[in-house]
């Protein structure tokens, strides 16, 4: 009931209750309305639900909300009288026959992954982590170069995908996340190499480090009244005496260069 209306002057009215006073012809109307309940609807940061507020809803009769998140951003929850209902971007009450329901949607911003790979070292981060969009990352790897007896391995720089730059060659970097992204930090094995002089001669090289599979030359000099008398060591047999000495560095090597003494010739002649 709404109202009365018509000839109601010098009536008595009170609420849905009318008491006539027959004094004259009357044509008098009882008013109805459908009834209405409310629905209250609200949102968390980093999106918006519509409509937002309170919106009323005739009895036996639906309404929709649409729930979008900002860019970057997704929903995480949408709770309906208090009971969550899991992730969506609509939601619908049917045949409303009922008053004080409630409709929360909630959102977060997007999460990524970041997967870092690394044979030696301490790379930070480390691993598989998830990160919000848009974090600043700083990377690094700690420890260039490992060194494990006569090999060590030296961090050349990286390889990426995603929001990490495709190469670079130093020990760090820095991005911001806003993809699901791949950082791996590349390693160079390196053999020892070990050149040493035995008596009465030099060598050009002194001891290093030097790149896997990279050719090094070694010349070995005598001193005078001596010669080149071939290498020992870590030298492959039909190389020994070669001077220079090319080696592949295929493993460490320690080596070294010999030398004899000239020999000459006596002639000996007897007067009789």
């Amino acid at each position: 009931f709404v109202a009365w209306s018509g000839d109601t002057n010098g009536c008595t009215i009170v609420g849905n209750q009318i008491t006539v006073a027959m004094t004259q012809s009357r044509l008098i109307a009882a008013g109805f309305a459908i009834d209405t309940y409310d629905i209250t609807a609200a949102n968390g940061p980093n999106g918006a639900i519509a409509p937002l507020g309170t919106v009323w809803v005739n009895s036996g009769a639906s309404t929709n909300f649409v729930i979008t998140p900002n860019t970057n951003c997704s929903v995480t929850n949408v709770i309906v009288d208090g009971i969550p209902m899991g992730p969506t971007n609509s939601w619908t009450f049917s045949n409303v026959t009922n008053g004080g329901h409630t409709i929360t949607a909630l959102f977060g911003i997007d999460q990524y992954t970041l997967t870092v790979n690394s044979l030696y070292g301490a790379p930070t981060p480390s691993g598989v982590t998830t990160n919000p969009w848009n974090t600043l990352i700083n990377a690094a790897v700690a420890g260039s170069p490992v060194a494990n007896g006569t090999t060590q391995y030296l961090c050349t720089g990286w390889t990426g995908t995603g929001s990490v730059l495709p190469s670079g060659v130093t020990t760090n970097t820095s991005f911001n996340l806003t993809a699901p992204s791949t950082l791996t930090w590349n390693w160079q094995t390196r053999y020892r190499l070990t050149p040493t002089a035995g008596p009465n001669g030099s060598v050009d090289l002194i001891s290093g480090w030097h790149d896997a599979g990279s050719n090094i030359t070694i010349t070995a000099t005598a001193n005078g009244g001596y010669h080149f008398a071939g290498w020992t060591g870590d030298v492959p047999g039909a190389l020994t005496n070669n001077n220079p000495l090319t080696l592949t560095m295929s493993q460490a090597r320690s080596i070294t260069a010999n030398f004899a003494p000239d020999l000459g010739s006596v002639t000996v002649t007897i007067t009789p």
